[in-house]
């Protein structure tokens, strides 16, 4: 359940950056899942994907919405 709730936090977080900071809970939430020595690697390791949605999305120009 950890992962499934991390990853929804994760992917709406480029498009709509300051509301998860309005969720004190929520924000401690992930950054303890994201501290986790396996995860943690993860995040910074070649295998995470670049982008969260297809190149051709109309929106974007970021790494994490393009």
């Amino acid at each position: 359940m950890d992962y499934i709730a991390w990853h929804y936090l994760n992917y709406v977080r480029p498009f709509a950056l300051q509301v998860l900071e309005s969720y004190p809970y929520l924000v401690a939430f992930k950054k303890r899942f994201e501290s986790r020595q396996s995860i943690a690697n993860y995040l910074a390791s070649d295998r995470r994907s670049k982008t969260l949605t297809v190149a051709m999305a109309p929106f974007g120009g970021t790494p994490e919405t393009s």
